[in-house]
């Protein structure tokens, strides 16, 4: 028998699917979301290059 020490535990296996969002069309985009703060901060930035 072998020892418990030597066996491979399988680690489950994450796809992009898991990680990430998907366009529907292909060829398929991954992507992640933009957090709410991100968003603001992205908001603010345009206001003031467009109020330059």
């Amino acid at each position: 028998p072998q020892p418990q020490s030597l066996k491979k535990v399988e680690q489950p296996v994450v796809t992009l699917d898991d990680l990430f969002k998907k366009t529907r069309t292909s060829p398929r985009i991954y992507y992640l979301p933009l957090s709410e703060e991100q968003v603001a901060a992205k908001l603010a930035a345009k206001a003031r290059n467009k109020a330059s």
